[in-house]
């Protein structure tokens, strides 16, 4: 009974840490890789700020963003882009006053350095992802991998050696 019992609990761990990884790789897609992006590919060039706004979402509760019109020149083509001072993260904020504060970093008028990517000038990010709070939520699902882990290999190897003493005994009787 017992051995069913780890075996079964062997497949929950496998499917608990199936699905950490999903979790884990769902979280790199959407907050590092887009971050390494930027860093690797963009090329930087220098924006003017035409106008900003504090945008609001549709949504209740009410959400926040701080937007720029923007507009810059690559390759003697002049564009111009509404984007926010979070890198590719377009996401609204709950905290208005924190979104306000973004918007008074920047002035009407000023030039900012921006980024581009070379294969497609027409997007471009304002400034490089500053909130690290965006990796926080991947602590979890990484911490309970490394956990359920540690479960799956002690139930493997005790279901392992339990295998391996019945072998044993049923060898011993056919002697």
């Amino acid at each position: 009974m017992q051995i069913v019992v780890r075996f079964f609990l062997s497949l929950l761990f496998a499917a608990i840490m199936t699905i950490c990884i999903v979790l884990l790789e769902q979280g790199y897609d959407n907050n590092i890789y887009p971050d390494k992006t930027i860093n690797e590919n963009f090329r930087k060039t220098t924006a003017l700020i035409i106008s900003k706004q504090l945008t609001r979402s549709e949504d209740y509760p009410r959400q926040y963003r701080a937007d720029f019109l923007i507009s810059y020149k690559v390759n003697d083509v002049q564009y111009q882009r509404w984007v926010s001072d979070n890198g590719l993260d377009r996401s609204f904020d709950l905290d208005r006053r924190a979104q306000e504060a973004r918007l008074l970093r920047y002035r009407i008028g000023q030039s900012y350095p921006c980024w581009y990517p070379p294969e497609n000038p027409e997007s471009a990010v304002l400034a490089h992802r500053h909130d690290w709070m965006a990796v926080l939520p991947m602590m979890i699902p990484a911490v309970t991998g490394v956990l359920v882990f540690y479960y799956f290999l002690k139930n493997f190897f005790w279901l392992a050696g339990a295998a391996f003493a019945r072998i044993s005994r049923s060898r011993l009787q056919n002697i």
